[in-house]
């Protein structure tokens, strides 16, 4: 399952199913609020955002590291707390420096947390439910010990090499090849927002030959790794496929029966 795509739309089924005249009308005036905050940061516009956040979350707003976002929208939006609080969830597109790869430009889901006063929508900082999206969740420092603190939403760090490269994967993890069924097919998929380049090593596998439809995978793509048996020869060994600039090797074992 991909959460990227599945999580904003059970949001919106969870909050159409209870969402109330009264509610429609507090959810229609956020969304308004959060489009024009949001929008404030995307253009940097930090001074003007400032409006917009509650007194007793002004200090973090003053101190927090600044996100900057390729693009942002608003989803879906839950009235919490007799109508009084609310979440907001957005998708936001940022770059970001991943290890191997470079600047590339990732979108994830996001939570921020609102609530009212005086009748107008004010962001607030919540640290118990601290920004959550699909890189997991993150960290807040504290901008009154000197640290830099986070942001908004805090997307300011670098994803792991874990992380990027489990974008990348197999359908499978070994192959059996038989007189009666002398070829088989790995696919491989790259889920990450920019492309990649494959290339395969079979000098350890015997009785094979090895060869991908294609060595350059774009964002999204995916890539057919054919294996096929060559001699009398029973096949054995491994074939390796190898993904650059993401550092990711797969080995292959070889079976036959």
């Amino acid at each position: 399952m991909d959460r990227r795509l599945l999580f904003p739309a059970l949001a919106v089924t969870a909050v159409a199913q209870t969402t109330s005249p009264t509610n429609a009308k507090a959810e229609k005036a956020l969304r308004a609020r959060a489009q024009q905050f949001y929008q404030l940061e995307l253009h940097e516009n930090f001074r003007q955002a400032e409006a917009l956040v509650a007194d007793d979350s002004k200090d973090y707003f003053y101190n927090s590291g600044k996100p900057k976002f390729k693009d942002v929208s608003v989803g879906a939006i839950e009235i919490t707390d007799k109508g009084t609080k609310a979440t907001v969830h957005v998708n936001v597109k940022v770059e970001l420096l991943a290890p191997g790869v470079g600047a590339q430009v990732f979108t994830a889901p996001a939570t921020s947390t609102w609530k009212l006063e005086k009748g107008q929508w004010y962001w607030y900082f919540d640290k118990e439910s601290a920004m959550t999206t699909a890189f997991g969740k993150m960290s807040f420092g504290d901008p009154k010990a000197g640290g830099g603190g986070g942001s908004m939403i805090d997307l300011t760090g670098r994803p792991s090499a874990a992380l990027v490269q489990s974008q990348v994967s197999i359908d499978r993890q070994y192959i059996t090849l038989t007189a009666d069924h002398p070829e088989e097919t790995i696919t491989l998929s790259n889920n990450l927002p920019g492309e990649i380049d494959i290339s395969i090593d079979a000098k350890r596998a015997t009785g094979v030959s090895a060869e991908v439809d294609t060595t350059t995978v774009k964002a999204g793509g995916k890539a057919v790794l054919h294996i096929k048996r060559t001699a009398d020869t029973e096949p054995a060994g491994t074939v390796v496929l190898m993904a650059a600039p993401v550092n990711l090797e797969f080995d292959i074992p070889v079976k036959s029966e």
